[in-house]
């Protein structure tokens, strides 16, 4: 009669821990060693105490009993579920923390940051894309700027165009500046004849002058390495040259 108790208590809790096919149901109750074993398919003590270890909890002593709380076991079984998916108890995060305050009582908050081998994956896959999908962006970008920029330098070209041919420049706009430099007895250097005349002043050999239209440039000394320029302008009864 007590044979078939056991063997029918033996295969009830066979039927409940069993973990090789089928999800670990959530406990409710405290588990001894012999039950926890059971319940991951563990063979020895010391793999049960490896894992425990791991996660850096103890079994719970009361009298002559050893046992695992509700709190332990929810651990155990994300750990187990960790392993059987090819992880390792060293690089297993739980997702709930088991604190223990001055009483002796074990509490439990969830952790935000715990994720397993296939959340990493999925994390590392997920953030692939994005990094994919911001580098085609930023160069999809790139190439709008550059090709705007290049749009607006031939806007503004065409632009000036067709400005300079509604609004011809004053040929006689160097003449104004001629009198001035006349008038205020500035001395110019041969660059800046130049770009006003257009041509490089010249003397004849035996002379210090330069005449162009209606101006006479005298030589009058150095500016730097060039050759100074006095402008005198000339008057229809000036004889001077």
């Amino acid at each position: 009669m007590t044979i078939c108790s056991i063997s029918s208590e033996t295969t009830r809790k066979d039927k409940l821990y069993s973990v090789h096919n089928t999800l670990l149901p959530r406990s409710q109750h405290t588990m001894n060693v012999q039950e926890l074993l059971l319940r991951y398919g563990i063979k020895s003590r010391k793999s049960l105490y490896s894992r425990l270890d791991g996660l850096g909890i103890s079994l719970v002593k009361d009298s002559n009993k050893v046992y695992a709380t509700p709190e332990q076991i929810e651990l155990l079984d994300q750990q187990d579920k960790h392993i059987k998916n090819g992880g390792t108890i060293k690089n297993f995060i739980p997702t709930t923390k088991v604190t223990v305050d001055n009483t002796g009582t074990q509490h439990s908050t969830q952790h935000s940051d715990s994720l397993d081998i296939s959340d990493v994956s999925s994390a590392t896959q997920h953030n692939t894309q994005l990094t994919t999908q911001h580098s085609t962006q930023t160069q999809l970008l790139g190439e709008f700027v550059q090709a705007l920029q290049i749009a607006i330098r031939e806007a503004n070209l065409a632009f000036s165009e067709r400005a300079s041919k509604m609004n011809p420049p004053d040929p006689l706009w160097y003449l104004e500046k001629l009198e001035a430099a006349s008038a205020m007895a500035w001395e110019l250097t041969t660059s800046q004849v130049k770009d006003l005349i257009g041509v490089t002043p010249r003397c004849e050999r035996g002379k210090n002058t330069f005449k162009r239209g209606s101006f006479i440039f005298v030589k009058s000394g150095k500016i730097g390495r060039q050759t100074s320029w006095k402008v005198q302008k000339l008057f229809p009864d000036d004889n001077t040259v």
